[in-house]
């Protein structure tokens, strides 16, 4: 061999090293962005979590609501001002108004004076984790016979708000 092989080959010794530090740190920092990117999307489900926890919740509100007003024969509106919780979930709760719309003079007309309508309004909000809040406000007609007596509840529109 002779001695210009051995001086090239002695001057390439130790370049592989700086090439592998160079790839080790863009796999590192390639590792790093998508570990940060699984973080966020799994926060970001959990946030949908907890948005659609909080929409059961003001549906529960919904549901008390139109039993307690079934329960009152419409004598008296139910109302929950104060947060309730929903079993089984301790970090879930809701709240209602109902509002009373007045009495439905056209189903009136139409039944031959025999039975009454009136209106409803509930609005119940749930609340869940991270502040996730839901709004739902659902239209009833609360229908009674000639003696005030209640027949049935009906469901007339259903609306949904999201407070978050």
């Amino acid at each position: 061999m002779t001695s210009t092989s051995i001086d090239k080959r002695e001057r390439e010794r130790g370049n592989i090293l700086p090439a592998m530090l160079v790839l080790l740190g863009a796999l590192t920092l390639l590792a790093l962005g998508t570990t940060q990117s699984s973080l966020l999307e799994l926060m970001m489900s959990s946030n949908e979590l907890y948005r659609l926890r909080a929409f059961a919740a003001a549906e529960a509100g919904i549901a008390a609501a139109q039993a307690a007003l079934a329960s009152t024969a419409a004598a008296r509106l139910p109302d929950a001002r104060t947060r309730i919780p929903i079993p089984g979930m301790s970090d879930d709760n809701y709240d209602f108004t109902v509002r009373d719309g007045g009495e439905d003079a056209r189903f009136f007309e139409l039944s031959d004076g025999q039975r009454r309508a009136r209106h409803f309004t509930i609005a119940a909000t749930g609340r869940s984790l991270r502040s996730a809040q839901a709004r739902v406000e659902r239209g009833v007609r609360a229908i009674q016979d000639a003696s005030g007596t209640l027949l049935s509840i009906e469901s007339e529109f259903w609306l949904r708000k999201d407070v978050d």
